[in-house]
């Protein structure tokens, strides 16, 4: 006989979004931060989004703007490993858990994988191969970059990765996204395609729309972003 069981559910375990919250890592006094909030993330990009990127395959300038992608990145990816710390003090399993299969499918169980991964790839992609494309290759990279920040869209692949409540931790994954669509058509130079053209019109209309309703604190940064887009 095989028994089938609900998730265990204890009454003592808080199932809502601000559960899940995330903190600094302590000092070394054993005091824990306060928590991390969504602007403080974010708050880089508002700096890289107002770098004048330049056009026209020059490569200090591709260098610098990697370099500044990166410092925009490393405080969101500081706070991985503490995030899935305070994730693993509920009981339930990642199988059991939306939450915790929406961490998975942002940061992956190792703070490496999932979207997160792949934008890491796509960084070093970038500063190892771009310069080296023929314009083909590039307008393929181009395409595939803005592709991939389409699926981040709650409409476009992404359903789940935003909360209806707590911090939309997909917010930050996108920004690095729309980052490196930026560099790249600095690099490229030139008129975009229609097919590009119609791709950053959707992300333009939701960084001045869905994202801000989405993190309202967040509304500069949406704006920044959308202005820096090429289209």
């Amino acid at each position: 006989m095989v028994w089938h069981t609900l998730p265990r559910r204890d009454f003592d375990v808080p199932v809502w979004d601000a559960n899940y919250r995330l903190a600094n890592v302590g000092d070394p006094s054993g005091k824990v931060g306060k928590a991390v909030d969504l602007v403080a993330l974010i708050e880089p990009y508002s700096a890289f989004f107002a770098y004048g990127i330049g056009a026209g395959g020059n490569a200090a300038m591709l260098i610098e703007g990697l370099l500044r992608l990166e410092t925009c990145c490393a405080a969101l990816d500081a706070a991985v490993a503490p995030l899935w710390q305070d994730l693993a003090r509920k009981p339930l399993t990642v199988a059991e858990d939306a939450d915790k299969q929406r961490m998975d499918r942002l940061f992956g169980l190792d703070g490496k994988a999932g979207l997160l991964g792949v934008l890491r790839r796509n960084r070093q992609t970038a500063a190892r191969d771009l310069p080296a494309m023929s314009s083909v290759q590039q307008a393929e990279f181009l395409a595939a970059l803005l592709s991939f920040a389409d699926s981040l869209l709650p409409d476009g692949g992404g359903e789940g990765l935003w909360p209806t409540r707590g911090t939309p931790l997909a917010l930050p994954l996108y920004l690095q996204a729309l980052a490196l669509i930026v560099l790249v058509q600095g690099w490229i130079g030139g008129q975009p395609g229609a097919a590009e053209q119609a791709a950053v019109a959707r992300h333009r209309a939701f960084l001045l729309g869905g994202a801000q309703a989405f993190a309202p604190d967040a509304a500069t940064v949406a704006c920044a972003a959308a202005e820096a887009l090429r289209g």
